[in-house]
């Protein structure tokens, strides 16, 4: 796909709340992916979510009113999954000592692989947390070896069972 392609076809929201970000999800994502999906037969959409977590860590909403508008968001983004819509979700670490650390749990069980990436001083540290039948880095086979895992990062990785 030709870059000019791939920007017209990218779709940019931001929920600064926990209840933007459920209406994001409940509504207006499902409804954007069904018009895309009506525009183009040939390739699926993708969906990124920046920080799916962040919005519900907002200590001004009660923890009574959190939990279940995180549920009908996770749940919305399964319904979507379910109809063959890949996500990709990329959330900063919550402490597991805070407060709101059930958020990041939740999330953990919720995903099919979980990666964690972090740059240390010997680079670039990729580790599988959860996977389809990975358990550690070893298990995963890089296509090509000329990828690198250095400071200045990585190219391409993939992960095959």
């Amino acid at each position: 796909m030709s870059p000019e392609n791939l920007l017209k076809r990218i779709r940019i929201a931001r929920a600064f709340t926990c209840y933007q970000m459920v209406t994001l999800i409940e509504e207006r994502l499902i409804s954007l992916l069904r018009r895309e999906r009506g525009l183009t037969r040939l390739q699926k959409p993708s969906v990124i979510l920046l920080g799916p977590a962040t919005p519900f860590l907002d200590e001004d909403v009660s923890e009574r009113e959190i939990r279940p508008l995180f549920e009908r968001s996770l749940k919305g983004v399964e319904g979507m999954a379910v109809e063959g819509i890949p996500f990709f979700l990329f959330q900063p670490s919550i402490p597991s000592g805070a407060k709101r650390a059930f958020l990041m749990r939740r999330l953990f069980h919720f995903s099919n692989l979980v990666w964690k990436v972090s740059l240390e001083d010997q680079g670039l540290k990729v580790i599988v947390e959860k996977g389809l039948g990975l358990n550690i880095i070893e298990n995963c086979k890089l296509q090509n070896e000329q990828y690198k895992f250095g400071r200045r990062g990585f190219t391409s990785l993939t992960a095959d069972r």
